[in-house]
């Protein structure tokens, strides 16, 4: 196994161990009454959590749960990743994108840490909201949804480290191209702001 793929997995465990603390602190506080660590088959279409609150009766609900690192304070979004990292002619899109474009979850949970150095707050959006805001920077952007024409082999190979901001909407939101050592292939994220947390809870 390369390193860059057991750096990954380690990651993985690491987000999968806070975002159960997290809930926890939730379920502590009653800000919501129950929760569930979703399946792995389940993980795979982009749910993360089942869980119910006071706001939506007694209905289960699917979350998406994200960790943001240093004190970015949005919601982040995988758009497109190439398959298996080495055809970067072939996109496809990302696991959350998937989830939102598909209605698989009904909120996106963030977990910030605006001082830098402590998860203290989360940012919490329907997901429905997320995609709509979405659609209106791709709109923007290209006229209508389309792949991203300019994520090819030339762009991945010109360094192995490499962060570049693509585009920004009048929404806030923005793309970026993304590539570190410690991931197999480059990719695309989308950045939605914290202005658009309906919710934000103190941990």
């Amino acid at each position: 196994m390369k390193l860059h793929n057991k750096h990954f997995i380690d990651r993985q465990e690491v987000s999968t161990a806070l975002s159960y603390s997290i809930m926890e602190n939730l379920f502590e506080q009653k800000i919501i009454k129950s929760f569930k660590k979703a399946e792995k088959n389940e993980d795979i279409s982009g749910v993360d959590y089942f869980f119910t609150w006071e706001k939506d009766g007694q209905n289960q609900k699917l979350i998406q749960f994200k960790n943001r690192e240093d004190k970015f304070q949005d919601f982040p979004i995988s758009r497109f990743q190439p398959f298996y990292g080495v055809d970067h002619n072939r996109t496809k899109a990302g696991r959350d994108y998937r989830s939102l474009r598909d209605n698989k979850n009904d909120y996106y949970f963030t977990a910030v840490k605006p001082d830098g150095k402590n998860y203290s707050e989360v940012l919490i959006v329907k997901s429905s909201k997320l995609y709509e805001l979405l659609l209106e920077a791709e709109k923007e952007w290209f006229g209508e949804e389309e792949p991203w024409t300019y994520f090819n082999a030339e762009m991945c190979e010109k360094t192995k480290n490499w962060n570049k901001k693509l585009k920004t909407a009048k929404n806030g939101v923005q793309a970026w191209f993304k590539r570190t050592a410690s991931e197999a292939a480059a990719k695309i994220n989308i950045y939605v702001p914290r202005i658009y947390a309906e919710y934000v809870v103190k941990l």
